[in-house]
């Protein structure tokens, strides 16, 4: 019984310091694992600096969380070592370690942070709190709109990239937005995606053994015809030429 009790207690996430009483029904609840897809999205937020954008997506999470009824432990534990995996890279490009981020004073314990979710939160707001200085100095300033959205468009190139999508990630009328683009990279948004997709291809084709067809769609081109095609006015070549020239290389 006692162990049993002290289960409850392990599992009980969301309520600190509440009588909860002991239920034979739930003796043999297992763990479940709930999908978290969110962790790209914020490491692009990280790393445009949207510190607004960030912690409103932080609080969404947190309610999403908060709804599901088989949250587990480990489902608190499996978010914390995410979050880690998002910073780590991002402070690794500023020569800083996590560990600078507590100066003074000690890094907080995983079995403390991830005792329950208002805990959990807590911590994901400080270490906001603490990574954006050191990715932000206050004689650097966070990105401009056009190389955040550069960064998303790098991060979803496989995907089918839509003017008006950009646009509304961007916050700018679609029009606006393009003349801003061509301003500040000397290229229409359309060359700019199609150059990301163009490389990310040469890459794949140069150092994988992936289908030419399969490549087409991992780079965002469904139509097998029209990947060869826009690949060929970029290179001048199709993309068989360009393996057959690297292999040969």
């Amino acid at each position: 019984m006692l162990n049993e009790l002290m289960d409850m207690e392990r599992r009980n996430i969301k309520e600190l310091e509440e009588v909860f009483v002991y239920d034979e029904r739930g003796r043999d609840q297992e763990d479940r694992f709930l999908p978290i897809p969110w962790f790209s999205e914020l490491s692009i937020l990280f790393e445009t600096g949207k510190v607004g954008d960030l912690r409103e997506r932080v609080d969404e999470i947190f309610e999403l969380l908060a709804a599901q009824e088989g949250l587990s432990p480990e489902m608190l534990h499996l978010y914390y070592h995410a979050m880690l995996h998002v910073v780590y890279p991002l402070l690794h490009q500023k020569n800083v370690s996590i560990r600078s981020l507590y100066p003074g004073e000690r890094e907080p314990e995983e079995s403390m942070v991830t005792r329950s979710l208002p805990q959990l939160k807590q911590w994901t707001s400080d270490l906001i709190d603490r990574v954006i200085p050191v990715l932000y100095p206050d004689d650097h300033s966070p990105m401009t709109i056009v190389d955040q959205l550069c960064v998303y468009i790098e991060t979803h190139i496989g995907e089918e990239l839509m003017r008006e999508e950009l646009a509304a990630f961007a916050g700018f009328n679609p029009a606006y937005l393009s003349r801003l683009f061509r301003k500040e990279k000397g290229m229409s948004l359309s060359e700019f995606i199609l150059q990301g997709r163009v490389a990310k291809a040469k890459t794949l084709l140069s150092q994988s053994t992936v289908k030419v067809t399969d490549i087409a769609g991992k780079v965002g081109y469904y139509n097998y015809s029209h990947f060869t095609k826009m690949f060929k006015k970029c290179t001048g070549i199709t993309p068989q030429e360009f393996r057959k020239q690297s292999r040969t290389v």
